[in-house]
C-alpha cells in the first residue's frame, strides 16, 4: 500500500467532521500526547477515512494519523481540507 517511514509527512485529500464516540488523551488543561480529535482525513490512494489525533503540550499542537500501527505527521493542508468542507 503505502511505503511510509514513522514521523514522514503525509497529505490528506479528503477530509470529513465525525466526532468520536468517547473523547480521550486530554488532561484536565486540555494537554495530552495522543487526544482524539473530531477530524477524519483519508489518504490519496487509500479507501478508509482515518482518525486525526493531536500532540498538544503548549500552545500549538501536532496532527498525525495511525497507518498500519505506524504514526505520520499531517501537514499544513488539514486546514485547507477543514475550510473547504
Amino acid at each position: 500500500m503505502h511505503n511510509f517511514k514513522r514521523g514522514d509527512y503525509v497529505m490528506a485529500v479528503a477530509y470529513k467532521f465525525s466526532p468520536p464516540k468517547y473523547e480521550y488523551g486530554r488532561d484536565v488543561d486540555g494537554y495530552g500526547r495522543k487526544i482524539c480529535t473530531d477530524h477524519m482525513v483519508k489518504l490519496e490512494g487509500d479507501s478508509r477515512w482515518r482518525r486525526v489525533y493531536c500532540t498538544c503540550f503548549s500552545n500549538s499542537g501536532t496532527h498525525w494519523i495511525v497507518v498500519n500501527g505506524v504514526e505520520f505527521i499531517i501537514p499544513e493542508n488539514l486546514q485547507e481540507l477543514v475550510d473547504k468542507h
